[in-house]
């Protein structure tokens, strides 16, 4: 069976409004080839991932509360698991977090 590419994605609910982020944001690696040389060729998540905002606050503002914010982030990977190989999901979670935040902050 062939496996398509996937995504890491996290929901939050922030305490503030992001004024720098707009409705759709795409934040892309600065070696984009070799990023989805990984996802597409060995099926994995990239050194450093490219990735996606989402603030649809900015065109609905009743998706979160007066002075706070509501975030989709999407991190695109390859196909992280199948029957030969199994994932540890909680480790790429955290490699996903600790990148987006030296990235973002």
């Amino acid at each position: 069976m062939n496996y398509t590419s996937s995504t890491i994605m996290f929901y939050w609910a922030v305490d503030k409004i992001y004024e720098q982020i707009l409705h759709h944001n795409i934040f892309l690696n600065g070696d984009y080839k070799k990023s989805y040389d990984q996802i597409f060729e060995d099926h994995t998540l990239p050194d450093e991932p490219s990735f996606y905002i989402n603030a649809p606050k900015r065109s609905d503002p009743t998706v979160a509360p007066e002075g706070k914010d509501s975030l989709m982030v999407l991190v695109p990977v390859g196909h992280l698991t199948n029957d030969n190989n199994p994932t540890n999901w909680e480790e790429k979670k955290q490699r996903v977090l600790k990148l987006f935040f030296l990235k973002v902050i």
